[in-house]
């Protein structure tokens, strides 16, 4: 059964961004991740979200998607955006 990975991001350093970018992208291909949204805009319809993006990665079970996130490419990505964005992940299952 299909699950996603819903992220919200709010982007303090761009430039420095783009290395975690490099990283996370083939991280989520190499456990045949898809980036169903990309980087979208989001507007609260309802109630307060500092999220200025948002994006999700459609895994093909939730477990896959767990090995994605404890991954140690990814692992690699999110020690690269600290202090550089904050993002919050959700698996959707």
């Amino acid at each position: 059964m299909p699950s996603y990975v819903l992220v919200r991001t709010q982007v303090h350093n761009p430039e420095q961004f783009e290395q975690y970018r490099a990283l996370a992208g083939p991280s989520v291909k190499a456990h045949g991740g898809r980036m169903l949204l990309k980087g979208a805009v989001l507007e609260a319809l309802e109630g307060q979200d500092d999220a200025e993006r948002v994006a999700v990665i459609e895994f093909d079970s939730p477990k896959v998607a767990r090995e994605w996130f404890h991954s140690d490419g990814y692992q690699a990505a999110v020690r690269a955006r600290q202090g550089v964005a904050t993002m919050r992940l959700s698996l959707l299952a």
